[in-house]
């Protein structure tokens, strides 16, 4: 299993990697407007957005517009020594500095809980048509949203280029369900991932 990963995800991270920048700007601003669209972000009064590193959907205009439209906005903080995940809010991009792995984290902490969080935006290396997502490795996101610790209340929602969908990835019973993912060619809504088992 775990080498059948990272195949996928040696493959797909070269892809995506070589998307010229000004066409990954172009596609993560047509994911981005498909975002802002749907009724799940509209309502979220409390959103956390990955901030985007290296060849990821790029999150600034939608950091940027949340916060001018007033939403809460939560960005995950890496705790390297216990291995997890840290929420923080923020309340402009000034807070942000380089941190662990080179990932833009803010440099003064407000924590958040994750069951004050209503959206999640998340990263991946890639998706499938059933909502599995497929992370870098670390099982960060796993810890923090997997074995049902995020309520039917909440949603997490999947940015990703088309390149990285695939029909079906393999994954283990603390892989994340999404409930939707946004590309630049659609949305893809999922059921619920309470109901769903990745073993189905």
């Amino acid at each position: 299993m775990d080498r059948a990963k990272e195949s996928i995800r040696k493959i797909l991270l070269w892809q995506r990697n070589q998307i010229p920048q000004q066409e990954r700007e172009e596609k993560s601003r047509l994911i981005g407007e498909r975002l802002i669209q749907t009724s799940e972000f509209s309502t979220a009064l409390s959103v956390m957005i990955y901030v985007s590193f290296r060849s990821e959907v790029i999150t600034k205009e939608i950091i940027t517009h949340s916060l001018n439209i007033n939403k809460n906005v939560i960005v995950p903080v890496v705790d390297k020594e216990h291995h997890r995940l840290i929420l923080s809010r923020i309340k402009s991009l000034d807070e942000l500095a380089p941190a662990t792995y080179g990932i833009m984290e803010p440099k003064k902490l407000r924590i958040v809980q994750p069951d004050e969080v209503e959206l999640f935006i998340l990263p991946a290396v890639a998706f499938d048509e059933r909502g599995a997502r497929l992370g870098y490795g670390g099982g960060y996101f796993d810890r923090l949203l997997g074995n049902s610790k995020i309520g039917q209340h909440q949603k997490l929602i999947g940015l990703a280029f088309e390149l990285q969908m695939q029909r079906e990835l393999p994954c283990e019973s603390h892989d994340i369900l999404v409930d939707m993912v946004i590309t630049e060619e659609k949305v893809r809504f999922f059921g619920s991932r309470l109901d769903e088992s990745l073993s189905s």
